[in-house]
């Protein structure tokens, strides 16, 4: 089997993940790729998130994932599923929007799941590509009946998740741009701009017409940022430090082409 996996460097996840390979004696198995540099192959791909496993080219395992999963997957431990149920799909859903940057932005911005499901992302991050290929259109189909049906419900149970990632990942960047561990001077203009950004890819996904109320819809966002800065900083340094400090894994990704 071919084991394509993609990682950013400094994500954590993909850090014990690539770590595990390593310590296992597999990773010469998996063709192991950084999306800081494969930008055109990622976009190709259609990977949402890091870290995300492809197995012969065609089966999908989104993030999130563990190392453990990884690591059994990789020792031959993988087989299609002849079956499914409709449950388990919609919970692997939410799970992706929730550690998929780029889909809580998106879904975030415009407070709906409804620009997701025109795209390849429920498919894939229901896991439906690891169906047997017989299973695959009827669950789709089910999925997608059950996300349109409770679309607001589901939307509101994953929230919360939704801007916490969302939180976390502003305060690393603030951090990576500016060193900034205190968060203050941190407008709303300056959320409503990140999360605008976050959610399109140049124009495409630019909303129209224009978000009058952008900045009144990030106010959660906004809160969460400013009123737990110093807690999700703590977090960002600790996971930064274990990566930086791990001599053998940045000699690793070094070599990476």
């Amino acid at each position: 089997m071919r084991f394509k996996l993609y990682i950013h460097p400094l994500c954590s996840l993909c850090y014990r993940i690539v770590k595990r390979l390593m310590m296992k004696n597999l990773v010469e198995r998996v063709k192991i790729l950084s999306v800081s540099t494969k930008v055109e192959e990622a976009i190709t791909c259609n990977v949402w998130s890091v870290p995300w496993l492809i197995i012969n080219d065609e089966y999908v395992i989104p993030s999130p994932i563990s190392p453990e999963e990884v690591e059994n997957y990789v020792k031959g431990d993988f087989s299609l599923q002849t079956e499914y149920n409709v449950d388990s799909l919609l919970e692997n859903f939410k799970n992706a929007v929730i550690y998929s940057l780029a889909a809580s932005a998106i879904t975030y911005l415009h407070k709906s799941l409804k620009p997701l499901l025109n795209t390849t992302f429920p498919k894939i991050a229901s896991r439906i590509p690891i169906l047997k290929p017989e299973l695959r259109t009827k669950a789709l189909n089910e999925l997608l009946q059950e996300i349109g049906g409770n679309e607001d419900k589901i939307y509101s149970e994953i929230e919360d998740s939704v801007i916490k990632y969302l939180a976390i990942n502003f305060v690393r960047e603030r951090y990576w741009l500016v060193g900034d561990t205190t968060g203050e001077n941190i407008s709303k203009y300056l959320v409503a701009h990140w999360l605008l950004a976050k959610a399109t890819f140049g124009r495409v996904g630019l909303p129209y017409p224009a978000p009058v109320n952008l900045l009144n819809n990030v106010n959660e966002l906004y809160s969460e940022i400013v009123n737990n800065y110093s807690k999700y900083m703590r977090s960002v340094i600790f996971r930064l430090n274990m990566v930086n400090r791990d001599t053998k894994y940045l000699e690793f990704i070094s070599k990476l082409a």
